[in-house]
């Protein structure tokens, strides 16, 4: 990460190596790339995406995906998808390695993210917003929240989490 400052305000710039390795070793230097991460639709038609990878593949996917997991930590573009991948880690499987390709396609033309501050007058108050899907996952049902901190005009945090429970309603999601 680097940080530098102008006149308009101060710029951090996430470090571009990870995704780069990432691409890298997938093997997708010379891929299209995507315009989304991820999709909630990849791998419906894959018949055998349960079935395990090698050991060689599943360490790869380890590898790639934890990559993706400290890079999400400044990227919230990648924060749900990183949730997705690293939902697989336990017994990386086919499904798990179509949905690290589409992150990695994502990744090759969007190797950096960059957080830009303008000046602005100290704000009274931070603003937090919240949304979630409702069991939108056909594995487990359980829902996926999104939350991003405010301070004044700026973006201060963000995070994107599965939720615990089961929700029986939209509204029991949006209150979980």
């Amino acid at each position: 990460r680097t940080i530098s400052w102008n006149a308009s305000g101060f710029h951090w710039h996430t470090d571009p190596k990870h995704s780069e390795r990432i691409v890298e070793q997938l093997g997708l230097t010379q891929g299209k790339p995507s315009d989304v991460p991820g999709s909630k639709s990849v791998g419906k038609t894959v018949t055998t995406r349960l079935e395990p990878l090698s050991e060689e593949d599943a360490a790869s996917y380890a590898s790639n995906a934890g990559s993706g997991l400290f890079h999400a930590l400044d990227r919230p573009d990648l924060q749900f998808t990183v949730g997705r991948l690293m939902s697989h880690m336990s017994c990386p499987n086919e499904l798990g390695q179509l949905c690290l390709k589409l992150f990695g396609r994502y990744l090759i033309d969007k190797t950096e993210c960059v957080w830009h501050y303008e000046y602005q007058p100290l704000p009274e108050c931070l603003a937090v917003l919240g949304d979630s899907d409702w069991a939108t996952n056909e594995e487990h049902r359980r829902s996926v929240d999104c939350v991003h901190e405010y301070f004044g005009r700026h973006l201060w945090d963000t995070s994107s989490s599965t939720q615990d429970l089961v929700a029986t309603s939209s509204g029991v999601a949006e209150f979980y």
